[in-house]
């Protein structure tokens, strides 16, 4: 069900993104920010890999992430998803851009916890955080200098934040469920009101046979036909209600004709 909360630009629903999405830094230097997207991507496509095989799932997530989470530009976004498709593959070193990250925010331990907090959002798709995903970011909080006390508070809050996207998706889902239901249902009653007063025009039983319902219509079209009404009325009034009679006759034949499908 989570497939469903990424990709989307829909604040209701985005799920809660880490802290990280609000402090991108080094907006006017490319190096830096450099620095920053391909530190953070390479480790977020290691953490991915231990999932197994990266297929179109995980690139949604990590698309989500870019585009909803740090908007970054076009030219920002080919370099983190190439980065985190050769970290995925196994190319370049956990332990090396986890030191690169600190290197860059060693005076900024709001960023390192958003980094880490970042690294658990990703492993908790599939469930809670499995014993290599567990041991890699336990790994990058001693290399932040972060204790496990901060891993668990951080852990727990990516735990509740998506317990409460979880929840926010199934009452949205939940919702428009009960809107299509309600839909389909006075579309059902109007769609059998008006059958209904079809039949009651043609003066028949919703049982009545094909040949019946032909026999019917043909009794009425030559009985009621505003030619024949014509010549026996001069009133203009009486003329215009027999032409309206008329067509209220074709209108509910076309109508009993279409449901029961009659040639």
């Amino acid at each position: 069900m989570f497939k469903a909360l990424f990709g989307s630009r829909d604040p209701k629903l985005v799920p809660l993104w880490p802290s990280l999405t609000s402090i991108l830094p080094f907006t006017g230097r490319a190096e830096a920010r450099d620095a920053f997207l391909v530190t953070v991507f390479s480790m977020l496509g290691h953490i991915a890999a231990l999932g197994g095989k990266i297929g179109p799932k995980e690139q949604k997530q990590v698309r989500g992430f870019i585009r909803d989470a740090l908007r970054l530009k076009e030219e920002d976004e080919l370099v983190s998803l190439k980065v985190f498709q050769k970290a995925s593959h196994g190319k370049g070193e956990f332990k090396r851009s986890a030191e690169r990250f600190y290197e860059l925010f060693i005076g900024n331990p709001k960023v390192l916890r958003a980094m880490i907090e970042s690294l658990i959002y990703f492993s908790l798709f599939e469930g809670d955080l499995s014993k290599e995903k567990r041991e890699l970011i336990v790994e990058a909080c001693k290399i932040f200098g972060l204790s496990s006390d901060e891993f668990e508070k951080l852990r727990t809050v990516r735990v509740k934040a998506k317990e409460t996207a979880t929840l926010k998706r199934e009452k949205l889902e939940q919702e428009q469920e009960a809107a299509q239901k309600r839909l389909r249902e006075k579309f059902k009653e109007a769609t059998s009101s008006t059958l209904d007063r079809s039949y009651l025009l043609l003066q028949l039983d919703v049982s009545a046979t094909p040949e019946a319902i032909k026999k019917r219509y043909q009794e009425l079209v030559y009985k009621l036909h505003p030619d024949r009404v014509n010549v026996k009325e001069k009133d203009p009034a009486k003329i215009k209600e027999a032409r309206a009679r008329f067509q209220a006759i074709l209108k509910a034949y076309q109508e009993i004709k279409k449901t029961r499908k009659i040639s």
